[in-house]
């Protein structure tokens, strides 16, 4: 009996010892990490200075490599279907021009990346990035996807027969951006640079090319 007492005594501090050191370290652990909710679905984090690695998991149970670099986050991060996400800046004010702030969500900047869930024709939201560093006309949201340049008429478009089976057209600088019917009658986003282009453009089984 005095034995296993004495054993008691030496094995009680010890194991409140190791759990104590195991709450430190776990507290540790996590205050190295910028807050938000996406550890609880990120894993094999990483942090290099202020830019934020990990494997977070999509809608679909997958996991997804993701980078964010969250030195001007000014809220909390979040998993936004694989993505590292969060509110930089100032809202909408510090957000590229565009009018698809009113038809997109969760907008983020990360660098000249501008990231957001943009909501198609059917209702349904897809996630959608874009690199706005050499856009020169502001962004809209079409179908779900982020675009530079802004809708043109049928008149103010260049010359050429696809326009009678593409559409959604969008310029940017000498670029031209359409959805165009293949001939199984699926659209399909398709651009041309029309600088050097010096007769009409066609539609090629939904790819817009110069003729």
């Amino acid at each position: 009996m005095y034995k296993l007492k004495s054993l008691s005594y030496v094995l009680i501090p010890s194991i409140l010892v190791l759990l104590a050191s195991l709450l430190i370290n776990t507290d540790t652990l996590a205050q190295q990490y910028p807050p938000g909710n996406y550890k609880e679905s990120c894993t094999d984090l990483l942090k290099v200075g202020h830019m934020l690695e990990a494997k977070c998991r999509k809608e679909d149970g997958t996991l997804q490599s993701t980078v964010l670099f969250y030195g001007r986050c000014n809220g909390p991060i979040h998993n936004n279907n694989g993505q590292l996400t969060c509110n930089q800046g100032g809202g909408n004010n510090s957000l590229p021009p565009g009018d698809y702030k009113n038809s997109c969500r969760d907008m983020n900047v990360n660098g000249d990346i501008l990231q957001a869930q943009c909501q198609r024709r059917d209702g349904s939201w897809r996630f959608t990035s874009i690199d706005y560093d050499e856009c020169y006309n502001d962004i809209t949201n079409q179908n779900g996807r982020l675009v530079c340049g802004q809708r043109h008429h049928n008149n103010m478009l260049p010359r050429g027969s696809y326009k009678q089976t593409c559409q959604d057209f969008s310029i940017n600088g000498d670029v031209l951006q359409a959805q165009c019917k293949k001939g199984n009658g699926e659209l399909r986003w398709s651009s041309i640079d029309f600088g050097d282009c010096y007769g009409d453009i066609a539609n090629r089984n939904g790819r817009l090319v110069c003729e």
